[in-house]
């Protein structure tokens, strides 16, 4: 009984975020998340970031995959951090809207860069970026996307005091004063914090 009222309580909370706008998520030093419904309400995310004037890499993973998945039309089940171009953005959109047998989608991580950075493309010299992007300190990195594959919310980890041009993405990824309807402590993210996805990098 326990176990079905929490499940109750956490659609509950899903229905009137949906219902209602953005969850931020604060803290007094390091980024800041916005809880964002991506997948229903951004289904042109590709084209929204191609569009920015910051440089994209993403990556994902599914966690179970069709048996015969050599159509071009279906995603590896493992993508390797990919620039996001006009010539890749099939493939982002083939991973942002990929739905397995099970009904989730893809775990899928996204960088934004200033544009014409150079990139770390190796796992720890990333971790690295990210590290330094939640320190505070100067760095390349503007904006961590993260999407989990058993939700269509995502977080967008951004700077407490975001560059113009984070400022300017943020409204076409749904969130303005106007949407943001909570303010939660960050720590309450749980398992979805950024630190999290510095220590996977680093598995």
């Amino acid at each position: 009984m326990r176990l079905l009222n929490g499940i109750k309580k956490l659609a509950a909370d899903h229905r009137r975020r949906e219902a209602h706008g953005v969850n931020v998520y604060t803290r007094e030093t390091g980024p800041i998340a916005y809880e964002v419904s991506l997948r229903r309400n951004t289904p042109d995310l590709g084209a929204i970031l191609l569009d920015s004037a910051l440089d994209w890499w993403w990556e994902s993973a599914a966690r179970v995959y069709p048996e015969e998945s050599s159509s071009a039309l279906v995603p590896p089940a493992i993508r390797t951090l990919c620039l996001l171009t006009s010539v890749s953005i099939d493939d982002f959109a083939s991973d942002f809207d990929f739905i397995d047998e099970e009904g989730d989608g893809k775990d899928i991580t996204i960088f934004g860069f200033t544009r014409g950075a150079d990139v770390p493309l190796d796992s720890l010299a990333l971790s690295r970026e990210v590290s330094t992007f939640i320190n505070s300190e100067p760095s390349r990195l503007e904006m961590v996307v993260h999407l989990f594959l058993d939700s269509h919310y995502g977080y967008l980890f951004v700077s407490q005091k975001p560059s113009e041009t984070v400022s300017t993405l943020l409204p076409d990824l749904g969130v303005t004063p106007q949407t943001i309807v909570r303010t939660i402590p960050y720590k309450r993210l749980n398992l979805a914090i950024l630190e999290n996805l510095v220590s996977s990098m680093l598995r």
